[in-house]
């Protein structure tokens, strides 16, 4: 071999060995996927089974997933928690509470085997343990696991953490649920001074503390107690969302319903006229949820011998709650019509029918708001129910043209359509009027 071809052979070996190096290189950098593990996949199966609500099939892919990684892990290891939680989920969408609880202390059998009885990572799982222990009202298993996890946050992270004193409140609901009232408001007391020394007074969580604190001492009785906490919480949330929100509406109602029990209905006056004006405007006149409001300020007006005012608040709140009734009795016809229950649909749009249907009571008469207050809410919707008539006898057409009965219908459709056109005219009316300043 000539010297020439030598060299050429050598650079060739070298240009392959780059290559080589060079494709190695690459390989690091970028190494091509690994092979998802098949148990993987079944849970990606599984995944999808329960976002599709196929609980039972859903179950079914998560127990193969548990017992692949049993058999790779051991019954033991740490991860297989994730699994069993997953199982337990599965058969707690399924009401199987039993198999859920036995899953969940399996994890934290793991756990405690792993970490010992006083770890943070077992908290989550005592969560969870806690959460299939009400559903099976096992309360002294609740207690004892809410107890332990105050025990293991105090131990490992003192008696003056912030979660210490969170973890004081759910122990306090618990009892407060079971109505023993005097440990829910030692432990209510004993969390309130941790998160007043760590948050602040002012801050907003503190807030739901003295709501709870109000509410127990509204049960013991201890109602000028109750009144100093409701105000505080009162005043956080007035601080923090401004005067005019639902979270403030509802703080109102709390002191506003101590100063009735308290008899001290003068007070409890303005209370109750702002937290109706704040839920109109949230909700709207005609919500469900408006009629206790409703109902609370005429109950005072009442109390102060305002007849006059009482009633026509009465008369509101009872037409709100017609319309949520002949509301609920329509969707309970359209549920019967489409399952082609004629007779039961036909029956229930009649009882609807019958509600909405009816004369206007009488217009009162005498003066409607207090010296210098403004109504918080308009007090006759008899202006709403031609509309919410149209409703009904359209939906009641429709069912009986459904229901092969044409002759039925068609009366109904002309009255639905006359009305209408009614309601058409009368808001140009007020348009134009409105437009030309009348």
């Amino acid at each position: 071999m000539t010297n020439g071809n030598l060299a050429q052979e050598v650079r060739v070996q070298n240009l392959v060995m780059l290559r080589a190096v060079f494709v190695y290189s690459l390989c690091c950098l970028f190494p091509l996927p690994a092979q998802i593990p098949d148990w993987e996949q079944i849970r990606a199966s599984a995944r999808t089974a329960f976002q599709q609500r196929q609980y039972a099939q859903s179950e079914d892919l998560y127990r193969q997933v548990l017992s692949a990684r049993e058999s790779q892990l051991g019954k033991d290891d740490s991860a297989l928690v994730t699994h069993l939680n997953e199982v337990a989920g599965l058969c707690f969408a399924q009401s199987k509470m039993q198999d859920a609880l036995q899953l969940y202390q399996r994890g934290l059998s793991i756990l405690e085997n792993k970490h010992g009885p006083f770890h943070l990572d077992l908290l989550p799982q005592i969560g969870l343990v806690i959460r299939g222990s009400q559903a099976l009202q096992q309360a002294t298993n609740v207690r004892d696991l809410l107890t332990r996890s105050l025990a293991i946050r105090v131990k490992l992270q003192g008696p003056d953490h912030v979660e210490v004193g969170w973890e004081m409140t759910r122990l306090a609901r618990f009892h407060a649920s079971q109505e023993d009232f005097v440990q829910s408001d030692i432990h209510y007391r004993s969390a309130l001074e941790i998160l007043l020394k760590k948050l602040g007074p002012e801050h907003l969580s503190i807030a739901p503390v003295y709501d709870a604190l109000g509410a127990l001492s509204k049960e013991q009785k201890s109602l000028p107690q109750a009144a100093d906490y409701f105000t505080r919480a009162l005043t956080i949330r007035e601080n923090h969302y401004g005067p005019n929100t639902a979270e403030v509406a509802s703080s109102l109602d709390n002191l506003a319903g101590v100063y009735v029990q308290m008899k001290r209905h003068e007070e409890a006056e303005p209370l109750y006229e702002r937290s109706l004006a704040i839920w109109t405007g949230a909700l709207g006149v005609e919500h469900p949820l408006l009629a206790t409001s409703v109902d609370n300020l005429a109950w005072v007006y009442a109390a102060l011998g305002r007849y006059h005012l009482a009633e026509p608040l009465y008369q509101h709140a009872l037409l709100v709650r017609e319309k949520q009734y002949s509301d609920s009795l329509q969707n309970r016809a359209m549920v019967a019509s489409a399952r082609d229950h004629y007779i039961k649909a036909e029956a229930l749009f009649e009882e609807a029918l019958a509600i909405i249907d009816r004369p206007a009571p009488p217009a009162k008469v005498g003066p409607e708001t207090p010296p210098g207050m403004k109504r918080p809410v308009p007090i006759d919707l008899e202006a709403l129910r031609p509309g919410r008539l149209v409703q009904v006898l359209e939906n009641y057409a429709d069912m009986l043209e459904r229901a092969e009965k044409p002759v039925l219908a068609k009366p109904m459709r002309e009255r639905a359509a006359a009305l209408k056109k009614k309601i058409e005219e009368e808001i140009k009316a007020a348009q134009e009027a409105l437009s030309s300043g009348k």
